[in-house]
């Protein structure tokens, strides 16, 4: 597969992660977040697991994505990474897509 075709699968694949996965994962962690009423939830494995399946799904997407330095040329389908907290320290990236 070419530089253009890999760097193509590489924006899709992480378009349809945040469509899919990474919604109904952000979806779940809001719901706790949310049933707590708080910004951090401290010792909860429930949330640290979805952080780190975040972490780990989003990040290696990400990863190659930027190893290509592709980014959609419509300025609107481009994508925002906000570091997220849990228990205290930085270990995540939020991936969301503007629309």
């Amino acid at each position: 597969m070419g530089h253009d075709a890999s760097s193509t699968r590489a924006t899709s694949d992480l378009d349809r992660w945040i469509r899919g996965e990474f919604t109904e994962l952000n979806t779940r962690l809001e719901e706790l977040y949310f049933a707590e009423k708080a910004i951090i939830l401290h010792g909860r494995a429930d949330v640290a697991d979805l952080v780190r399946t975040l972490v780990r799904d989003g990040g290696s997407l990400v990863a190659k994505v930027a190893e290509r330095r592709e980014l959609p040329a419509d300025p609107g389908a481009r994508y925002e990474l906000r570091a997220a907290t849990v228990q205290g320290t930085t270990e995540t990236m939020t991936t969301t897509a503007r629309t």
